[in-house]
């Protein structure tokens, strides 16, 4: 490894769509890095039952098919035993610091941080205790967000931000969440922005632990774009469906994903900041998503949430 790597994992971004965003101007920072870069889109060769990002990114991670590391749900990849690139890494000498990789584990023996992705029940941050505040309060988050209050004690609330305090929140991220705030409250919309405040924390958090460490090698993973583009690729997109949405669902959903990738670009910035002439950065997604069509004469897509 001739320069230390970054490598940011942006779940499920669609080619098509950074193509045309970055023709249209609106994604300056990821221009500027596939214009300085070997792009690939390639075929991961799987069935596809076994596409799923959860899968992929441990395929990504091993470097094995899923016939040869069989992680196929998600919490499943801890009972993976077989070395990630962190774990080879490790082996010879090589520091990491990995944010939020999906599905993922570590050896014995790991050399730097690891900080799990909130969906996988069980995973276990690196250093043990060092993350607690911060993945109790994020984990809970990302977990309950469909319910109308989150789960959370005072108390919880209070190590969060005393740890936060700490650890790398900036002015701007806090202000972020200001202007979220008032901006729910004031229209009675946009609720779903909420998801780009994760990702700015997290980017605080990795942020500060790699300016005092300097791993060999980091990830950092974000999946936001990939949850509007689930929710909203009709809005941005209405000509292939049958079922339209309304004025009312335009009004507030129409640029959805534009904004997700637009966020994107704006970590993409950050990174290229961060690396600056030391580091090489290697962008990865994994599923470019297209629009899915076969439940339109049903009514189309619908999402159920259980209430007690």
């Amino acid at each position: 490894m001739s320069k230390p790597v970054l490598m940011l994992e942006f779940n499920e971004l669609s080619p098509t769509l950074i193509e045309r965003f970055m023709a249209a101007g609106e994604l300056p920072n990821f221009k500027r890095l596939h214009d300085e870069s070997l792009a690939w889109v390639t075929d991961a060769g799987e069935a596809q039952e076994n596409l799923e990002p959860w899968i992929q990114w441990v395929t990504v991670h091993t470097g094995l098919s899923f016939d040869e590391h069989k992680v196929f749900l998600l919490g499943d990849g801890p009972k993976c035993d077989k070395p990630r690139l962190w774990d080879i890494l490790s082996a010879e000498g090589r520091t990491n610091l990995i944010c939020g990789s999906m599905n993922t584990a570590y050896r014995p023996g790991l050399k730097g941080r690891l900080i799990p992705d909130p969906w996988t029940v069980g995973a276990k941050a690196f250093p043990t205790g060092m993350f607690d505040p911060f993945l109790r309060f994020v984990t809970v988050n990302v977990q309950e967000h469909t319910n109308a209050q989150v789960p959370l004690s005072r108390a919880d609330q209070v190590a969060f931000l005393r740890w936060m305090a700490g650890h790398g929140l900036s002015a701007g991220t806090a202000a972020f969440i200001v202007r979220q705030l008032a901006n729910e409250k004031l229209t009675g919309k946009f609720r779903w922005r909420r998801a780009i405040v994760l990702d700015r924390l997290l980017w605080d958090v990795f942020a500060w632990q790699f300016t005092r460490t300097r791993p060999d090698f980091s990830t950092f993973f974000l999946n936001s774009t990939a949850h509007f583009q689930h929710l909203h690729w009709r809005n941005m997109d209405p000509e292939p469906f049958r079922v339209k949405p309304s004025a009312a669902e335009q009004a507030e959903y129409e640029h959805a994903v534009l904004y997700g990738y637009q966020q994107m670009d704006k970590v993409v910035g950050k990174a290229l900041a961060l690396a600056g002439d030391t580091h090489t950065i290697v962008f990865a997604s994994a599923l470019g998503q297209q629009p899915y069509l076969k439940a339109e004469d049903h009514g189309g897509k619908v999402f159920y949430r259980p209430k007690e």
